[in-house]
């Protein structure tokens, strides 16, 4: 039996109080003595060559290793030494999906359109959007597929348009899983799609990373409260990319309007745990197009008369001030140590 017992955020608490009520008989399941430690992740496995440049010059090249609540600030970064920052990595991601999918094309039945099976038409300048995780039922990876007309009206904007980049696996019992799989691949080759949605196969740590580093906004869509914790939208804080996600996990902790978007935010557990999936669902597809519609596309392109998007840069920043650290590995080994081990190693 262990000493102890957590869950991995906070709304994973209220979960894991509700597991474990059938251990505690006629206890109010708030009363339940599960605390818990939010995730976090290993920060300098995930950062570009261009965001470990930015850092340095802003914190020191040892600033992982300090015990940080927060990291340094970053205000004395320029603007414009940040979006040439995102840039790059955005140019280098796109350079590496063109190999990748030429890789792809090659080992599969040619198509009609072997610029679009190659990437060719993907472009460094466009809004890029990244989902790369285990393809899962509850995780729909396919709500953007739930009102295609919108998503092609995003993709197809001729001003402001959006490209996106999905890679992942199901597990292989896991039917509807990799039917959404099937579902994405189909739609990335219609004639007036492709080339604007991409499907990296293979998915592995050397896929993430680069996704990680190059996308401008990661998408996260869990249905709630299903999702512990989720890291992957830790891991793109570092390289200056912004989450738009449920508010579950970590990012019902993490969110706040000056450092993302979040779907329904301020749900509580409560409200939408017995709620019905199909219409959570729906709702939840509108939101995140609204959101996509009415504040991510247009904040990226509003740019001012040297090109830069600023207020999508005073988003970047303050993402990378003030999440980068506090969901790293570092806080959360630290809140292991201090919440539980010590605690229970003094009492023998």
């Amino acid at each position: 039996m262990s000493g102890r017992f957590n869950g991995v955020s906070r709304i994973h608490q209220k979960v894991t109080q509700t597991i474990f009520q059938p251990f505690f008989p006629r206890w109010p399941a708030a009363d339940i003595p599960a605390d818990y430690v939010t995730n976090g992740i290993h920060t300098p496995s995930w950062d570009s060559p261009e965001s470990d440049a930015i850092w340095t010059r802003a914190c020191g090249k040892d600033r992982w290793r300090r015990p940080l609540q927060k990291s340094c600030p970053m205000t004395d970064v320029t603007d414009e030494a940040l979006w040439e920052m995102r840039r790059l990595q955005r140019t280098r991601l796109v350079a590496y999906l063109r190999r990748r999918l030429a890789s792809q094309h090659c080992e599969q039945k040619p198509g009609t359109n072997h610029a679009a099976a190659c990437g060719l038409l993907l472009d460094h300048e466009t809004l890029t959007l990244g989902f790369a995780r285990r393809f899962t039922e509850y995780k729909r990876p396919d709500l953007l597929l739930k009102d295609q007309e919108r998503l092609l009206g995003l993709l197809g904007s001729r001003d402001r348009p959006i490209q996106i980049v999905l890679a992942g696996k199901a597990h292989p019992y896991d039917r509807p899983g990799k039917e959404i799989i099937r579902q994405w691949k189909a739609f990335s080759r219609r004639p007036d799609v492709e080339g604007k949605v991409v499907f990296i196969e293979d998915y592995d740590l050397g896929v993430a990373n680069q996704l990680i580093q190059g996308v401008d906004v990661w998408l996260n869509c869990p249905r709630h409260p299903w999702e512990a914790c989720g890291t992957s939208g830790m891991k793109v804080l570092v390289n200056g990319g912004l989450n738009l996600s449920q508010y579950d996990g970590w990012w019902a902790e993490a969110w706040n309007p000056d450092v993302g978007w979040a779907i329904r935010p301020g749900a509580t557990f409560d409200e939408l745990s017995g709620s019905n999936n199909h219409d959570h669902d729906l709702s939840d597809r509108d939101e995140l197009f609204d959101l996509l519609e009415n504040e991510v596309v247009p904040c990226f392109y509003k740019v001012d008369s040297d090109g830069i998007p600023r207020k999508w840069l005073q988003r970047m920043r303050a993402s990378m001030d003030q999440l980068t650290a506090m969901y790293s590995a570092n806080r959360m080994v630290r809140e292991y140590v201090e919440q539980f081990y010590l605690p229970m190693t003094a009492k023998g």
